[in-house]
C-alpha cells in the first residue's frame, strides 16, 4: 500500500495489517442497498434479500474479482447473498452514477451515497436490513508519519464526518 512515499491514506474496510497505524474516521459506516426511483418504478422494490436475485445489480470489481456476493448482518447474523451483476466496474463512483441513472441496485458505502439519498436521487432498499460494517480509516505507515499536518487533516475529516447520520 505504501510503495510510494506518503504520509497517510484513506481506506474503507477493516484493517487487518497490524504493521500500519489505523486511525478511525467513520467506524460505524455500513454498506447499504440503493437504487434510483426510476429503477424501482420500472422493476419494483425487492421485499427480501433473496429477491435481489431477480434484480439487476451493479457490482464492484477489483484485481479481476467481481464482488457479487454481498454480505449482510440481519439481527447480528452474517448472511451472504449472491447477486446477478449486469454491470461491473473497478470505479466505485461510476457504480454510484449508474445507480443514479436507474441501471440497477448498488451495494455502497453509506458515506458514498448519503447525499444522493437526501436529495432523492437514490432510495434505500430494505432499510431495516443491516449491511456489512464498512469503516473508513486513515492509515499511516507508522507512528512517525503522524505529523501535525496529518493530525490536522484527520481533525478536519472527523469534523466533516461528524455531521453524517449513519442510520439510513
Amino acid at each position: 500500500m505504501f510503495s510510494d512515499p506518503v504520509d497517510a491514506a484513506i481506506r474503507y474496510g477493516r484493517v487487518s495489517d497490524g504493521s500500519f497505524l489505523a486511525l478511525p474516521l467513520a467506524p460505524r459506516n455500513r454498506r447499504v442497498l440503493v437504487a434510483a426511483p426510476s429503477y424501482l418504478d420500472r422493476r419494483g422494490r425487492p421485499n427480501s434479500l433473496e429477491a435481489l436475485g431477480q434484480h439487476d445489480c451493479l457490482a464492484f470489481m477489483a484485481g479481476g474479482t467481481i464482488y457479487d456476493n454481498w454480505i449482510f448482518e440481519p439481527e447480528g447474523k452474517r448472511q451472504t447473498i449472491s447477486v446477478r451483476s449486469v454491470m461491473t466496474s473497478d470505479d466505485g463512483d461510476l457504480i454510484r452514477r449508474w445507480a443514479i441513472d436507474g441501471r440497477g441496485i448498488s451495494y455502497k458505502s453509506w458515506l458514498d451515497v448519503h447525499q444522493d439519498v437526501a436529495s432523492g436521487r437514490l432510495e434505500p432498499i430494505l432499510p431495516g436490513v443491516t449491511g456489512e460494517l464498512y469503516p473508513l480509516n486513515m492509515i499511516c505507515p507508522h507512528r512517525e508519519q503522524l505529523s501535525p499536518i496529518v493530525r490536522r487533516l484527520r481533525e478536519t475529516l472527523l469534523g466533516y464526518l461528524s455531521g453524517v447520520n449513519y442510520n439510513p
